[in-house]
């Protein structure tokens, strides 16, 4: 006998955020690869999706082993070393990865302000910035590094380093979900998404100048 014909329609929100997770994990996959650049603009909305709806414990560990997983494929053959390096190095990313979006989850939490969408960026862009100083491995891993065939977006990295790059990146992660979040308002979240836009605009523009100076 067939269910109510609501339950799909209760089951789909519940689901969502753990397909989230999933479209999330797929994308970290293609980090190491020559598609990394669409991932690195949308897997940080997708674990947003997961994390915003999930009670804090389980949205870390989720993310903790989804990272730890995905993560660790993508070093295989990349990674020097065994596969138990591979995923080790994985697990350790996994864990400041995790860590970031349970801060998130803690301090800013769902249905937040539009100011609140700055607080991962920049968590995220302080991590990034502070772990490479004195590592062995450099900034490898940042995920500015995910944009290095959009030229026009490289040439932000002459302002601001890298870290200019990833906050832009985690920024329109965190925006996408506030106005998700947020859609009931309509137009309403129109000027917070026009100030994220003026200022990819902006870097864009300069980015094209900036090129069109060097051609000359």
């Amino acid at each position: 006998m067939s269910g109510h014909p609501d339950e799909g329609a209760r089951r789909l929100p519940t689901l969502m955020p753990w397909l989230a997770l999933g479209a999330g994990a797929g994308l970290v996959l293609l980090l190491n690869t020559e598609w990394a650049v669409l991932p690195g603009w949308l897997m940080g909305a997708l674990f947003l999706v997961f994390s915003r709806r999930q009670r804090p414990a389980v949205g870390f560990v989720g993310l903790l082993v989804a990272n730890t997983v995905a993560a660790g494929v993508a070093n295989l053959g990349v990674f020097p070393g065994s596969a138990a390096s591979a995923f080790g190095m994985a697990l350790g990313g996994a864990v400041v990865v995790a860590g970031l979006y349970l801060a998130d989850r803690l301090v800013v939490g769902p249905r937040g302000s539009f100011a609140g969408t700055l607080f991962l960026p920049a968590a995220t862009t302080a991590v990034e910035f502070f772990s490479s100083q004195g590592n062995p491995f450099g900034t490898w891993g940042v995920l500015a590094y995910t944009q290095a065939r959009v030229p026009v977006l490289v040439q932000w990295v002459s302002v601001t380093g890298l870290w200019g790059l990833t906050f832009v990146l985690v920024w329109f992660a965190t925006v996408a979900n506030w106005a998700f979040e947020h859609r009931e308002m309509g137009r309403r979240v129109l000027p917070g998404v026009a100030v994220f836009a003026a200022v990819l605009v902006a870097i864009l523009g300069f980015g094209a100048l900036r090129l069109a100076g060097a051609g000359r």
